[in-house]
């Protein structure tokens, strides 16, 4: 018998080591001013990412580890997106699929919880005869979670006291 994978569904969490130089203050504040500079244009109150050698930093761990994990292919970062929750707030159910446009879908999510350590990503899937199933992933400082591009996730509420600034990266895969 030949076995054939046809697709896969995968979560990937990690943690950005404690020796990184990443300076999660700076990525907070540059989410910060983008969205004092360019305030949110869309229902999700995303801004676009500026810029910026930490997020880099914490892409290429991202890339390095996600390489070694998924059959050795490379993520391609192709938009990141910074995102402020306030005190109680919750984020939108969602996915960044486009059906009309595959080609600027994401194969892969990719988040970064900085300094927050509050709430969970909730990840939705498909299991054939059970329908929709949810996996959770608690929000913890330094952690990168990395899942497929056509799921559709959220984030539970903020229990802090302080804004919860994470960012997204979508990525295809090379």
């Amino acid at each position: 018998m030949i076995k054939k994978k046809l697709s896969e569904t995968i979560i990937c969490t990690d943690y950005l080591p404690e020796l990184s130089k990443v300076n999660n203050d700076e990525i907070d504040q540059v989410i910060i001013k983008d969205y004092l500079n360019n305030p949110p244009q869309n229902v999700f109150d995303d801004v676009e990412l500026s810029p910026n050698k930490n997020i880099t930093w914490v892409m290429d761990y991202a890339r390095s580890k996600f390489k070694l994990t998924v059959d050795r292919e490379t993520l391609i970062p192709i938009l990141g997106i910074g995102k402020i929750e306030k005190p109680g707030e919750s984020g939108y159910n969602r996915n960044y699929h486009n059906q009309y446009e595959l080609n600027k879908s994401p194969d892969f999510i990719v988040i970064y919880c900085g300094n927050t350590n509050s709430g969970e990503v909730i990840i939705k899937y498909h299991n054939f005869r059970r329908a929709v199933c949810y996996w959770s992933v608690p929000m913890e400082k330094n952690k990168i979670i990395i899942f497929n591009g056509n799921l559709n996730y959220f984030m539970t509420k903020n229990e802090e006291e302080k804004d919860r600034i994470t960012f997204t990266q979508l990525c295809q895969i090379y």
